[in-house]
């Protein structure tokens, strides 16, 4: 049995520290929601090796995909597949795992993250191996199913390694290697990958695994190798949209290239590009050895000239953007036309995918529509923003063909909701009646069995009268599911049961079993809440009604038995029924522990007491309640993280030298080199323009970096100081306006920093006087630092205008340094050492509380605040490695975010800023 408190650390990416067999656990590189893939450490040999984690929340076909992964990769032996070197299982703590070589070079979609395409040369030479492992995997019995730019890796090498290729992007040579057979599914074992069962990455799926089709096999593979194929050289994905339109387009839609790409590209990758998407899988190459050698031939074809990829940085990728209207396209491979409703084929071939897909919506979705009509406005669609224009006037990054949605697999996306599926101003057309079960998931996320939904009908906009949209019944049952599951997070018991309850009404097959379990747990819960507040009756009425869904449960059951003699018994006679009430629930909330479930366990001691008052002291009430509200606290911060909060940029020392990273604001995150020489990053004006000190002997001072121009790392540096001594000790920080900056220098004062403000336009700089770890307020005209009155005496932070007058102290302590604003600027984070070790504080601006964010012995500082306000950023020495980690900015836990590149020498050198 899985420890609670392993499985917990498991379930959020906490192994770090831990040892499995013979491998410590250094660092968590990443992972999905089925595994965690952390660097590992051999313990004897110190090799240095990836292990990949099973969560221990994972269903009894994951635990089983998990183990045929095992058995799967072990087997496959290629110069391009990613080894697995040993599989394992902890007993004590129930984990799950494989050790597999480490590639410490980028991914693919990493590359691709850098610019928007790569050169048909590059294309093709790291295409052409990943062919050949394909097709050596086929001729074992083994069909990939997730061939994306994620699980493509590339290991650094030297030239003449026998499989290296050249890359011109990365300047150097790298061996392609596939990676992760996680859903790969073994042609004799089709049990797990069957109907109901649609797994695989939606931008890349194939038609046949978009319809769900059982007959899979290894040219799947190669459509999904020609959708990479396609990112690699027009700079989207084949398609792009909400999930169920990309799957929707995958079956059915004709594919198009922007003219401009043709013009770029030999015939015979426009070949390569056709054939190997082609909607029918006889009518792509018949096996990877066959798209392998016409891959290798456009190497050696002469090329078309090509315009440079346009390069990106880490905090804002190069991305085309999108034009209000655009027709400029050509047809590469034409789309299937949908039939009328017919009766449904059994088990269609690939090659009649798309015209064989019809299910039980047909009959349903009159009926569902018209409700949906009444009960919803729209669906939804998933954005992420790009950061807004640059100070100056900056070159047009470039533009993008054809009405289509923004790159999908790109840090900047948008989509178009079920009512603009053929984009903006298409007229209402009804939607097809021959539809196919597809899954709505992020299109970017691996679909798995535990993310599955019920079938989809294509997308498109229900004719409806003037003005009214409705939702299609998957929708309307994701849009459900999803408040559902988060009133249950939540603990809203009776929100949870009505929302469930409607998905069976809408459809009674819809995740069945799963839901049969949330509505046991509701009615439970809901049971407890009337224990709680000595409602016998109620409760003992939704004690049945969980029974119902699981009849003898055999914790439930004896709740509903005691509770019954209670309600029957003499009020004299009561005791011992109560006694044995509350030892029910005890076990109860037991259970729910060993579950991972601490917050539904305090609920169930909180009715024990309730039942029982006498018996508190001998419950773990109090400890089960802190623990539910640290897990909340996490969870909530996790959520927020989840939802796209940015990227976190920071500076660092690497032996004599010092850089500037970015990294996603995600657990785990990794980070990306900016700037080189770089250190004391500021928060960028607009998210175009940045600010940091140049740590270059030969060009110091201050400069500015343009995170949106189209030029080379170089070219896009400007220097607006030139004294080394220039924004050394403290971050420059950007006036509302991105006019102005004020930084901090001693360059005229050795040992006693001054304040400059500096136009950025002009040039003048106003002196503000002594001072230091200057920020401009948000939407004002106020800068906040640490220093004196104008006597020079009382130290501690203040407030001063931006033209030097009406100076303001906030606090009585010269310690406390890097102060940052919210974004409302209600409120201001500091880090001091007022109780002795460096810690990081918030103090309200409004009420003038102060509160204690962090308490550790280790050294807490450099804040930062979350775009939202919400969080706080900071680093820290905990462990003796540095980390930065994540807190509420209303206090609660902290959670590690992310270990850094390198190490702060001197800290107050370098800075941390949380940007959009």
């Amino acid at each position: 049995m899985t420890s609670p408190r392993a499985a917990m650390d498991a379930a959020r990416g906490l192994l770090t520290g831990y040892q499995l067999g013979r491998y410590r656990l250094e660092a968590r590189l990443g992972g999905g929601v089925m595994a965690a893939v952390y660097r590992g450490v051999h313990v004897e040999t110190r090799q240095t090796v990836a292990v990949k984690v099973l969560l221990p929340d994972a269903d009894a076909t994951v635990r089983e995909r998990f183990r045929q992964e095992a058995r799967t990769h072990r087997r496959l032996v290629h110069p391009h597949i990613v080894p697995v070197l040993e599989e394992g299982y902890e007993a004590s703590d129930g984990i799950a795992y494989l050790v597999m070589a480490l590639v410490e070079g980028p991914g693919l979609n990493e590359v691709l993250e850098t610019r928007d395409r790569l050169v048909v040369r590059d294309a093709a030479a790291v295409l052409a191996p990943i062919a050949r492992a394909l097709a050596y995997a086929h001729a074992q019995g083994v069909v990939h199913r997730d061939v994306k730019p994620g699980n493509i890796l590339l290991q650094p090498s030297a030239a003449d390694a026998s499989g290296a290729v050249f890359i011109e992007a990365l300047r150097g040579h790298f061996i392609p290697l596939l990676s992760d057979f996680g859903i790969a599914r073994a042609l004799d074992s089709p049990e797990l990958t069957g109907v109901g069962r649609t797994i695989g990455t939606p931008t890349y799926m194939s038609p046949e695994q978009c319809a769900d089709s059982h007959e899979i096999d290894g040219r799947s593979d190669l459509y999904s190798l020609g959708a990479v194929l396609y990112r690699c050289l027009v700079g989207r994905p084949p398609f792009t949209g909400s999930t169920t339109q990309i799957l929707h387009a995958h079956v059915y839609e004709a594919l198009t290239i922007p003219e401009s790409a043709l013009a770029t590209l030999p015939s015979a990758a426009v070949e390569i590009l056709r054939r190997s998407l082609a909607k029918d899988p006889a009518d792509r190459y018949p096996s990877g050895d066959a798209l392998a050698e016409a891959l290798e031939e456009l190497i050696q074809t002469p090329t078309l000239h090509e315009e440079a990829p346009v390069e990106a940085t880490a905090t804002l990728p190069a991305l085309q953007a999108v034009p209000a209207t655009s027709t400029n396209v050509r047809v590469l491979v034409p789309g299937v036309q949908a039939r009328p409703t017919e009766p449904e084929q059994r088990r269609p071939s690939p090659s009649a995918v798309a015209a064989s897909t019809r299910k039980r919506w047909s009959a349903a979705l009159l009926g569902v529509a018209l409700s949906a009509l009444l009960l919803f406005g729209a669906g939804w669609a998933a954005l992420r923003l790009l950061p807004g224009a640059p100070l100056h006037s900056l070159e047009s990054v470039g533009t993008m063909d054809a009405a289509t949605p923004a790159p999908v697999d790109a840090p900047t996306a948008s989509t178009f909701g079920v009512g603009d599926a053929a984009g903006p101003g298409a007229s209402p057309t009804v939607a097809p009646t021959a539809v196919t079960p597809l899954v709505a998931v992020n299109p970017q996320e691996e679909i798995t069995p535990q993310e599955e939904a019920a079938p989809t009908p294509p997308p498109g906009p229900t004719l409806l009268p003037e003005g009214a949209v409705t939702l299609t019944p998957p929708e309307e049952l994701q849009q459900r599911w999803q408040e559902a599951e988060e009133a249950l997070a939540a603990q809203n018991w009776q929100a949870a049961v009505d929302a469930y309850t409607s998905i069976q009404r809408i459809d009674p097959d819809y995740e069945r079993e799963t839901i049969t379990d949330r509505l046991f747990e509701s009615h439970i819960g809901l049971a407890t809440e009337h224990l709680i507040a000595g409602r016998l009756e109620p409760a003992a009425q939704e004690l049945e009604l969980a029974l119902s869904l699981r009849p003898n449960d055999e914790t439930a059951a004896p709740i509903q038995r005691a509770l019954a003699a209670l309600l029957s018994v003499d009020p004299a006679e009561a005791q011992p029924v109560r006694q044995n009430l509350w030892g029910a629930l005890l076990n109860y909330a037991g259970r729910l522990e060993v579950e991972g479930r601490i917050c539904s366990a305090a609920s169930a001691l909180q009715a024990a007491v309730a039942v029982l008052p006498e018996g508190a002291a001998d419950t773990p009430l109090a400890q089960f309640e802190a623990e539910c509200m640290r897990a909340q606290a996490l969870a909530n911060i996790e959520k927020t993280l989840a939802a796209g909060a940015g990227r976190i940029l920071y500076s660092t020392q690497e032996g004599d030298r010092y850089n500037i990273y970015a990294a996603p604001a995600q657990v785990g995150g990794l980070s990306t080199l900016l700037i080189a020489d770089g250190a004391q990053v500021s928060a960028p004006h607009a998210g175009a323009l940045l600010a940091f000190h140049s740590a270059s002997f030969t060009e110091p001072g201050i400069a500015l970096f343009d995170l949106a121009a189209s030029l080379s790392p170089s070219e896009r540096t400007q220097r607006i100081t030139q004294a080394a001594e220039d924004a050394r000790d403290a971050p420059p920080s950007w006036s509302p306006d991105g006019a102005r900056i004020v930084y901090s220098s001693t360059r005229t004062s050795p040992g006693r920093p001054r304040m400059y403000v500096r136009s950025l336009n002009t040039g003048e700089e106003i002196d503000l006087g002594f001072g230091k770890d200057p920020a401009w307020e948000p939407g004002g005209e106020r800068i906040l630092f640490n220093g004196f009155d104008d006597r020079g005496e009382n130290p501690g932070l203040y407030l001063i205008n931006a033209d030097g007058s009406n100076r303001q102290r906030l606090t009585d302590n010269g310690n406390d340094l890097r102060p940052v604003w919210s974004p409302d600027g209600g409120a201001i984070v500091f880090m001091s050492t007022r109780d002795g070790d460096m810690d990081v504080y918030r103090l309200s601006l409004r009420d003038g509380s102060l509160v204690q964010l962090t308490n550790d012995p280790a050294q807490d500082g450099l804040p930062a605040i979350s775009p939202d306000g919400r969080l706080v950023v900071f680093a820290s020495d905990r462990g003796g490695v540095w980390r930065l980690y994540v807190t509420p900015i209303d206090g609660g836990p902290t959670l590690p975010l992310l270990e850094i590149q390198g190490v702060l020498v001197n800290w107050l050198e370098h800075s941390v800023q949380w940007t959009r």
